[in-house]
């Protein structure tokens, strides 16, 4: 609820979807509806899962996206990446 509710580290901030973590966000499927991920326990591993089964596997060996490291550094461009994946 509070990522859904764009609350950052500063209760009451909003943070902008784009600026949270990929894994720890929610997405518009094409059908209008949202999905939350909440991806917390191996996060390397669950990315690569993740974009397997959402049919792009290239996106796991991606080097923006490899470690949660380089998903951090380049955030906005994991989560127009399932934004794009999750709106299809």
């Amino acid at each position: 609820a509070i990522n859904a509710a764009g609350i950052g580290e500063g209760w009451g901030e909003f943070v902008p979807r784009a600026e949270r973590s990929p894994l720890i966000n929610a997405y518009r499927s094409a059908d209008g509806r949202w999905i939350q991920l909440c991806m917390l326990s191996n996060p390397d591993a669950e990315w690569a899962d993740l974009v397997t089964r959402l049919g792009q596997p290239e996106l796991a060996s991606d080097p923006r996206f490899i470690k949660a490291a380089d998903r951090e550094a380049n955030k906005a461009e994991a989560v127009g990446a399932l934004d794009a994946l999750f709106g299809a």
